[in-house]
């Protein structure tokens, strides 16, 4: 009987964090760029997985592509983003996005980090607008459970 419990426990341990390792979460802000539609996305899975991108898909669910959106790499980590929009363009301050293969609807231009002054700037009065995709707004798409 202790044997039969023991393995049970195994399985179950095990069938549970394989669960939890797949189940993703996601966050979403849009922001309009003249005529265009442009979202972050965030999408966190697992223990390390946390991925970024720049899509035109205003779905929360939205599978980012290499093909069409601005990935994040897998080295990049969550980090609050500022961008501000100006004559059609959106300007990114410090995101590590890789482009896609296609062209973007809209130009994207990316600002780089600057340890030195970043901490003495006010972004909102620089007319960015900040997309924090934080834990708090993340939500589950039914299809990641299933």
């Amino acid at each position: 009987m202790k044997k039969y419990f023991l393995f049970l426990l195994v399985i179950l341990a095990s069938t549970n964090s394989a669960c939890l390792s797949n189940f993703r979460t996601h966050a979403i802000q849009c922001a309009m760029v003249g005529e265009q539609k442009i979202c972050f996305v965030r999408e966190v899975w697992g223990i390390n997985g946390d991925q970024v991108s720049l899509t035109t898909s205003d779905n929360v669910c939205h599978q980012p592509s290499r093909k069409y959106d601005y990935v994040s790499g897998p080295e990049s980590g969550y980090t609050v983003n500022y961008a501000k929009i100006e004559n059609g363009k959106i300007y990114i301050y410090a995101a590590n996005l890789y482009p896609p293969q296609n062209q973007f609807p809209v130009e994207v231009i990316f600002e780089e980090y600057d340890p030195l002054t970043h901490f003495n700037r006010d972004f909102i009065k620089e007319g960015y607008q900040k997309f924090d995709l934080g834990k708090e707004s993340m939500t589950w798409c039914f299809n990641d459970i299933f």
